[in-house]
């Protein structure tokens, strides 16, 4: 035996098993709040894709910072210099008073200077290294 059914009965037997909730106004706001939050952690990850990890060297281990400082020293790198910067970018990021305009801005002001340090650092390994070959060609 064949059973139909007409349209009006399986819209009810439909919504007859729909879940439905209702959130108090209290829960509403926590979960406002905990995506606002979301959204700033969100926000921050930005700055860290844009601009890198800024606590890179704070999160090496003992081990790893000698080899860095090494490395630093091999390329005449300031690191107290960078750290500095770093740190100041950090307190950008963090500071949500300033408007995202404006805070744009003092980061990229703080990177270029950092790339300087960078430069600068370059700029004297290539000169020990045209020294070393001039030492070289002198002696030979």
């Amino acid at each position: 035996m064949a059973y139909t059914t007409t349209n009006k009965e399986q819209t009810l037997s439909n919504n007859d098993y729909q879940d439905k909730v209702s959130i108090s106004i209290q829960a509403r706001e926590q979960a406002d709040m905990e995506k606002q939050v979301t959204l700033n952690k969100d926000e921050g990850n930005l700055y860290t894709l844009k601009y890198g990890d800024l606590n890179a060297y704070d999160n090496m281990t003992m081990l790893e910072k000698a080899r860095q400082v090494i490395l630093d020293k091999r390329m005449g790198l300031d690191r107290e210099k960078i750290e500095e910067i770093n740190d100041k970018m950090e307190a950008i990021i963090n500071d949500e008073s300033i408007p995202d305009d404006i805070k744009d801005k003092l980061l990229e002001n703080l990177s270029k200077e950092k790339e300087a340090e960078y430069k600068k650092a370059a700029e004297r390994t290539e000169e020990q290294e045209k020294s070393k070959v001039r030492d070289r060609t002198v002696e030979t």
